[in-house]
């Protein structure tokens, strides 16, 4: 795909039943953790999805960028020579103008999930 816009959902990994996160397992997303949240896992299915030079724009919370669950996304992204996502848009939170992430799959070839792991 040339784009890919979405809007997933903020689950934690944790607070989902046994049978789904079973599902999610072995479904070999090399983001999943036990404490991931499963917006993270929607993250690796879009750039999966996306062609080279394919935009992801989803409307997400950042937290992966600093959090612990965050660490499989972020080594995904570095080891796929994915640029750190570009701030173009935000949205008004408490009277505070918050980023909103946009990543770019500039990188030549397939994703490669193999080191990720």
């Amino acid at each position: 795909f040339d784009l890919v816009i979405g809007n997933p959902p903020y689950i934690q990994i944790q607070k989902i039943g046994d049978d789904e996160k079973l599902l999610y397992q072995s479904a070999g997303y090399v983001v999943y953790t036990k404490t991931t949240d499963i917006y993270c896992l929607f993250y690796e299915q879009g750039l999966k999805l996306l062609k080279q030079g394919g935009v992801l724009c989803f409307i997400t919370s950042n937290s992966w960028m600093q959090s612990k669950y965050g660490e499989g996304l972020r080594k995904l992204l570095t080891e796929n020579n994915i640029p750190k996502p570009n701030v173009r848009a935000g949205y008004l939170y408490r009277r505070r103008l918050l980023p909103l992430p946009r990543l770019s799959r500039t990188f030549q070839g397939q994703l490669s999930t193999s080191g990720c792991r």
